[in-house]
Formats: C-alpha cells, sequence, structure tokens
C-alpha cells in the first residue's frame, strides 16, 4: 500500500475536480481564491513605506503597511512574517508595549552607549535613547524600568529635554525643580526622584527626533566633563543610527559633534590644553561671544584654516 503524504493529498485534491490541469479560461480555478502571500516586492514596498513614515516602527505600523499591499486585512502570520523580515534586515521595531528586540545591531551600540553613560559621567544614574514621531514615544536601551516611566511622562506631558534637545545638540537641566521649560515633565520627573538630565541628539527629521538621555536623582552634578563624556557617547550612536537601515534618512547632528571634536582638537594644539580644558576654553568663548558651542567651534576651525 502506497503512503500518501500531506503534498499529496493536496495534489490528489485539485486532480479530483482537475484531472486535466486548472483551466485558463472559464472556471474560477480554486487556487485563485487562497489568501495572497506576501513576496518580496511586497516586502520591499513596505520597507520602503515604513521608511518613509520613519521610527519609531511599531506591529501596527507594519500591519497597516501590509494591508495596503495586499490590499486585504492582514492575517497575523503575514504580520508576523513582515515584521522577521524586516527585523533580520536590520530595522528597529517595537511592539504594543513598547519593547525592541535586543537582536538590532543599534540597539546593541544602545545599550553599550547607555551603560557607559552611567558609568563614566559623574551624576548620572541612568540613560536610555528614546525615538519620538509627535507623541508617539518609545525608550531602547533603558539602564532601569524607570527609563520606561520616564517615557510615558515625555508622551502624556508633550514636553521634556529630550523634546528641547531636537532644535539643537543638547540640552542640560541642573535643576528640574526649578527649571521653568517643562512645566508638565518636570514637576511629574521630580516626584519620580529624578531631579537632573542631559539630553543629546542623535537625529532629527520633523516631526522625528532622537535623543541619548542621561538623568541623574542629584542637583548640579553636571560640569564640562559631563558634557564631554556625553557628546562623545551620543556621537558613537548617533554612527550607529546613520549606519543603520531605518535611519539613513535622518539628518543627524553628528557633523555637528565631528566640529566640536576638530575644534578641541585644535585648541588643544594651540594652547597646550587636554581635551577637557579644551571644551572648557570653547565653552568660556561661546559663551563670551553669546553663541552656541558649535557655532564657537566652526570660528576656531576658519582661523586655524586661515592660518
Amino acid at each position: 500500500m502506497t503512503r500518501v503524504g500531506p503534498l499529496g493529498k493536496i495534489v490528489e485534491f485539485f486532480r479530483a475536480d482537475y484531472p486535466d490541469g486548472v483551466p485558463r479560461t472559464g472556471h474560477v480555478p480554486l487556487v485563485a481564491l487562497q489568501r495572497r502571500r506576501l513576496c518580496d516586492d511586497d516586502l520591499d514596498r513596505i520597507a520602503e513605506e515604513l521608511a518613509a513614515l520613519g521610527p519609531p516602527i511599531r506591529h501596527r505600523h507594519v500591519d497597516g503597511a501590509v494591508r495596503r499591499v495586499l490590499r486585504e486585512a492582514a492575517c497575523a502570520g503575514d504580520v508576523l512574517d513582515a515584521v522577521r523580515h524586516l527585523s533580520d534586515a536590520g530595522w528597529l521595531i517595537a511592539d504594543a508595549a513598547g519593547q525592541v528586540g535586543d537582536a538590532n545591531p543599534a540597539v546593541a551600540v544602545f545599550d553599550e552607549v547607555c551603560a557607559a553613560a552611567v558609568d563614566l559621567i559623574p551624576g548620572a544614574d541612568l540613560a536610555d535613547v528614546m525615538l519620538a514621531r509627535d507623541d508617539d514615544v518609545v525608550s531602547v536601551a533603558g539602564t532601569s524600568d524607570l527609563c520606561d516611566r520616564l517615557c510615558e511622562l515625555r508622551r502624556e506631558a508633550g514636553d521634556g529635554p529630550c523634546t528641547h534637545a531636537a532644535s539643537g545638540l543638547m540640552v542640560r537641566a541642573d535643576d528640574l525643580a526649578t527649571d521653568g521649560r517643562w512645566t508638565r515633565f518636570a514637576p511629574a520627573a521630580v516626584d519620580l526622584g529624578v531631579r537632573s538630565c542631559l539630553s543629546f541628539t542623535l537625529y532629527r527629521r520633523a516631526p522625528i527626533t532622537a535623543t541619548l538621555n542621561v538623568f541623574g536623582f542629584g542637583t548640579g552634578a553636571w560640569d564640562d566633563d559631563a558634557e564631554a563624556l556625553g557628546l562623545t557617547l551620543a556621537a558613537h550612536a548617533a554612527a550607529a543610527v546613520c549606519a543603520s537601515v531605518w535611519g539613513a534618512r535622518m539628518d543627524s547632528p553628528l557633523g555637528d559633534a565631528e566640529r566640536v571634536s576638530q575644534a578641541t582638537g585644535v585648541v588643544m594644539a594651540r594652547h597646550g590644553l587636554d581635551d577637557v580644558g579644551a571644551l572648557r576654553l570653547l565653552h568660556r568663548l561661546a559663551a563670551e561671544d553669546g553663541t552656541g558651542l558649535v557655532d564657537a567651534a566652526r570660528r576656531v576651525i576658519a582661523t586655524s584654516s586661515a592660518g
């Protein structure tokens, strides 16, 4: 007796109704009624749509893209196939709870950067990377569960240091209890025991931003050393974003960080200072001229080139 496997049974099923093969015309073949599955071209179209949307990307965004490509409701298997394909390609995709897989290359860098921030920056107690599009905010690589709560505060308040940092390179708050810039976020953060913050912009493309955020439980802890270390770590994280498939279209201020680093080197050579002393001098020049640190760095580089 010949044993028929599952594939053989499917073939026999089709042959029973179509002994001479599936007709080209005149009938509606049963295979035409089957659900269309995602092909490589479909997945490429989904990736292109999500790239235009920009991070943070959630499962619901993948679901919507799949439905538009298939022109029908997406089943759970379709969405999971798309999420798996995109994740394997390096996309950073958050689930409904805002959790992101640890296997993503950029997340691995964010983990290292945030851990280093807490370990190296005096006064730092926790750190994370926040990805935001309007009020949709995701916390990645947080060193504490408290980072998730601060992310929720940012979403609920609609303001905060990470929002402010999007307009420049860095925002510093020495005491959130007395800082009047964030009337909703700051009091709620203080209630959680968070009193100070440094936020560094990793990328931006309105209304999309990402920041490296370093939080402290104490006040007045930040100095030039803290800013220099944070800026260096932020540049490392920003480079990971620029190298990723999901962040390639973002406008990163990494170039600004490179200008500050280059100007610091010029000042070190010119005045015989170490890196911290050179950065402190750059800050003083910026304060005396009433400009930002990046503008002061540009002037130092320009005078060096002219000389």
